[in-house]
């Protein structure tokens, strides 16, 4: 649990009209959870990570046949870590 003290000051460094997204830190070779899209719910293995554009290709088995897709860093967690559980969780519900 976040103390309440913690929170209120990240309200004030970043603000409470946008959203602010943490990237995670992604090699190729991890095992990702889509989080977004049209492809959410579904795990993916990192294939590279795409110089400045926060943009990963990640290669994923779609109809039976492995596929290469690009998707931005925002999009996924890497597996094993609480976000990825918890986001399973929801998206199986």
């Amino acid at each position: 649990m976040i103390p309440e003290k913690i929170i209120e000051e990240l309200r004030q460094v970043l603000g409470t009209t946008e959203l602010h997204t943490i990237l995670e830190d992604l090699s190729p070779g991890d095992i990702v959870h889509i989080s977004d899209g049209t492809l959410r719910g579904l795990n993916a293995v990192v294939s590279r990570i795409l110089p400045g554009q926060q943009r990963v290709a990640v290669l994923m088995e779609l109809l039976g046949q492995q596929t290469m897709v690009e998707l931005t860093a925002s999009s996924m967690v890497k597996e094993g870590q609480e976000r990825a559980t918890l986001l399973r969780t929801l998206t199986d519900s």
